[in-house]
């Protein structure tokens, strides 16, 4: 009896004591986090604009907040489009004609809750165009394709009237523009030349689709205005432009990942 009794005293003492290890090591963890925490407040206070660039977003951690892909805008020949509606929701075509234009937007979208990036979207987009030029003219032409990828943004910060939009020079009423990729292809063409074309490029932030350097710098906001941007949630809608001139047959499409800081 005494010894299970002493086994069991001294199996109490074993265990206090490794929970006084753990708790210890705990402590330890936390001061060890705590003053990396101070070290990289003092060391981001240190630098400026002058010195990195972007200093909002220096010395933070890059995390994934989203991804999307736009749906298939098509020109294609007269009789081609599906109908009545679309493969997909998000698709959108619009049949041939010597000048053809279409604006697609809203073909994709992400919604970032509030706070997902403390001062900066940056992006990976990868664009996937196909185009066709055609000349079934008696004479020559010269054939054309513009494609713009691009990306409003929403954010209720932009609700504000007294903010104006600097490129159109109205208020923002809840929203900005980015344009992210402008791919041109202009040619003569010969009675009955055909020509195909088809590219494949991906484009990766810098300065990013937008941060609190942006807002405030080129669109007009305070400090403390983009710093109640980034608290915001926002949601992201993908848009594409075509505008072609004897192209018979085109698909674009272009898919974007979003990183935060």
């Amino acid at each position: 009896m005494r010894t299970s009794i002493l086994a069991l005293i001294v199996a109490g003492i074993c265990t206090a004591a490794a929970a006084d290890d753990r708790k210890k090591q705990s402590e330890d963890l936390l001061k060890q986090a705590r003053a990396e925490q101070r070290a990289l407040a003092q060391q981001i206070a240190g630098v400026s604009a002058a010195d990195v660039g972007d200093p909002d977003s220096f010395g933070r951690n890059v995390h994934f907040i989203g991804v999307a892909q736009t749906g298939l805008v098509t020109v294609t020949v007269p009789g081609g489009c599906p109908t009545p509606d679309p493969n997909f929701p998000d698709d959108r075509c619009v049949e041939a004609t010597p000048t053809a234009s279409i604006d697609a937007t809203d073909i994709g979208r992400i919604r970032l809750p509030a706070k997902a990036s403390n001062s900066l979207l940056c992006h990976s987009l990868t664009s996937l165009p196909f185009w066709e030029f055609s000349n079934q003219t008696a004479s020559p032409v010269t054939a054309s394709f513009q494609y713009v990828a691009g990306v409003t943004i929403e954010n209720e910060v932009l609700n504000d009237p007294t903010l104006i939009d600097p490129n159109t020079g109205l208020p923002f009423n809840g929203s900005l523009e980015v344009a992210l990729g402008l791919i041109t292809d202009r040619q003569t063409l010969q009675p009955g030349d055909r020509v195909t074309r088809r590219h494949s490029n991906t484009r990766s932030c810098i300065g990013g689709l937008v941060s609190k350097l942006a807002l405030t710098e080129g669109f007009g906001l305070t400090a403390a205005q983009a710093d109640a941007f980034f608290k915001k949630p926002m949601t992201l809608r993908l848009n594409i432009s075509l505008r072609t001139a004897f192209v018979d047959n085109t698909f674009v499409l272009f898919g974007l990942r979003l990183f935060g800081d």
